[in-house]
């Protein structure tokens, strides 16, 4: 009877240990192939295959939910190529997967970047409404998203929205600033104060990328507060440098313009005749 038992013991074990080593066998296999799903959506993502990689990541977040755990690092990472999918593919539910990418990993460090990349594609595709949208969800530490934003309210003609973030950043030591500069002084001057437009375009003009327009706005922001004395004192030394590569043409007419207000023909004929050729 004792070995009749004990025969009986270990095919009752070997019973439940088989079926163990299956289902792990089987979890295994499964992870594996939801691995497959993984790689191949990264791969169709670098080659732009946006709608094939989209269902390669969704198949391997459906693949088997009991396998993938919250922190798993490949299942966060296909969360957020399925959002960059369905940007690039143009589907509306972008917004809805950005907001719940940012609030399930909101410690992740794409979550923070999220929402410059999508305002970023938008601004490229000179979305500025959409772009606007998502880059004022960008951290306010992240100066080229603000500057964006700032451009891109420029551009939608919201010159109050803009100027706050351009007067932030013109301060500042980023490559943006000098640019900053430059977009709050035509923000100002458009809007008739010209003493703070001044010292916006003077530092705007140390760039080089600038330099060729400023003179222009300096000389118009000093003619129109009556501050001929001190234009008169910009403008002139600029009108006898030769090939500046500056724009001269209105600098040239307002400084024969404020000469022969002041009865000076002499001089006012000679900055006309620059103003002419």
């Amino acid at each position: 009877m004792n070995k009749i038992s004990s025969l009986v013991s270990l095919i009752l074990i070997l019973l439940t240990v088989v079926p163990q080593k299956q289902l792990l066998a089987q979890s295994t296999l499964n992870y594996t192939d939801a691995s497959i799903h993984f790689r191949n959506g990264q791969e169709h993502f670098e080659s732009r295959n946006y709608e094939a990689a989209r269902a390669e990541f969704n198949l391997f977040l459906d693949y088997d939910k009991t396998l993938l755990e919250k922190e798993d690092g490949n299942k966060v990472w296909a969360e957020y190529y399925v959002v960059m999918c369905s940007l690039y593919l143009g589907y509306s539910e972008t917004e809805l997967l950005a907001n719940r990418f940012v609030r399930n990993y909101p410690e992740h460090p794409v979550a923070g970047n999220l929402y410059k990349e999508i305002g970023n594609y938008f601004f490229e595709q000179g979305d500025y409404a959409r772009a606007v949208d998502y880059l004022k969800k960008s951290p306010k530490s992240d100066e080229d998203a603000q500057y964006r934003l700032a451009i891109s309210y420029f551009s939608l003609q919201d010159y109050s929205e803009s100027l706050v973030i351009f007067n932030e950043l013109k301060d500042g030591t980023s490559e943006n600033a000098i640019s900053s500069s430059y977009y709050a002084g035509i923000i100002n001057f458009r809007a008739g104060r010209y003493k703070e437009a001044i010292p916006d375009f003077k530092k705007a003009e140390q760039s080089a990328e600038y330099r060729s327009e400023i003179a222009g706005w300096l000389a118009h922001s000093y003619y129109r507060q009556g501050k001929f004395a001190e234009m008169l004192a910009y403008t002139e030394p600029l009108l006898r440098e030769k090939n500046s590569g500056r724009k001269l043409e209105d600098v040239a007419l307002l400084t024969a313009e404020v000469y022969f207000q002041q009865a000076n023909y002499d001089k006012a004929a000679s900055y006309y005749t620059i103003y002419k050729n």
